[in-house]
């Protein structure tokens, strides 16, 4: 789950996050709203970035 520490949102994102099996990682990106995870950059890239890893790691 990637979410934005600011985000009105994040708790359905804990409630999935802890009904989800393994592997599963929460990444809450400091400072970011629901709405600017869409197209702010300085949310939006370190998001992919850890999309790429966690994608990396786990379907390699």
């Amino acid at each position: 789950m990637i979410v934005g520490e600011k985000a009105d949102t994040k708790f359905w994102s804990d409630e999935v996050l802890a009904k989800a099996q393994a592997p599963k990682e929460m990444f809450v990106v400091p400072g970011a709203t629901h709405m600017e995870m869409y197209d702010k950059p300085q949310f939006v890239t370190p998001a992919v970035e850890k999309l790429n890893g966690f994608f990396a790691q786990h379907l390699a």
